[in-house]
């Protein structure tokens, strides 16, 4: 993105251009990435793919179960 601004600012004709669609192509990346790993993360919580926070990015052992880390037992926290 600071590359695209750069090239925005000191480029002309062609290169500006294609700085505008460098531009335009990192903002849609980040807005897919975003979009769609917090849809699929919905998608297999609602699926109950598993049952275990780890696998979803929490803090927490691998032991450690959604029915336990909901409660707040931390018994078999890291």
């Amino acid at each position: 993105m600071i590359t695209a601004v750069i090239l925005i600012v000191l480029g002309s004709g062609p290169v500006k251009g294609f700085a505008i669609n460098l531009a335009l192509g990192v903002i849609v990346s980040m807005f897919t990435a975003v979009s769609m790993s917090r849809t699929l993360m919905h998608m297999l919580i609602a699926a109950q793919i598993t049952n275990r926070p780890f696998w979803y990015g929490s803090n927490v052992s691998p032991s450690v179960t959604i029915e336990a880390f909901k409660k707040g037992d931390k018994k078999n926290d890291i």
